[in-house]
């Protein structure tokens, strides 16, 4: 019976709990694509960054295709049960590639301290235009454009 079974109070907290945790990663996913876009246009030239953004991208629907695969072989295991090890392994994957990701990646050319000096002008110069246009529209007065009648139209 549905009614006892949501009247239970563990049954709530786990919805409650269920609940806060899946609007936290919605709210934190929304944020990997457009850093994305951010991190393309610093770190590389203008005629590489459409071939690696093609490859970046469709290694997310790649991994979504093995991700399938991957979780019943690691069900068949029986290790802890089977299912438990669809959470762990991706999990544990994941907070590895997070480390990773830390101690190799940098925000810009001019913090990373392992590329060449070469590689570091071409990368600054090429984005240069870029990162000027982002610095000028950071500045916008979208408060006076919203204002405007044409706007609201």
């Amino acid at each position: 019976n549905f009614v006892a079974f949501s009247e239970n109070p563990n049954f709530t907290n786990v919805i409650n709990y269920g609940t806060f945790v899946t609007l936290f990663l919605g709210l934190v996913s929304g944020l990997a694509f457009p850093s994305l876009y951010n991190l393309f246009a610093i770190w590389s030239g203008p005629e590489e960054r459409a071939t690696l953004m093609s490859i970046v991208f469709s290694g997310i629907s790649f991994a979504n295709m093995i991700n399938l695969p991957f979780s019943a072989g690691l069900c068949a295991t029986g290790i802890d049960g089977g299912w438990p090890m669809v959470f762990y392994v991706p999990g544990s994957l994941g907070l590895l590639w997070c480390l990773i990701f830390k101690f190799l990646c940098f925000s810009t050319p001019q913090n990373h301290p392992w590329i060449s000096d070469l590689e570091k002008m071409y990368l600054v110069t090429s984005c240069k235009v870029i990162i000027f246009t982002i610095q000028k529209y950071r500045n916008a007065p979208f408060y006076v454009m919203y204002q405007e009648f044409h706007l609201k139209a």
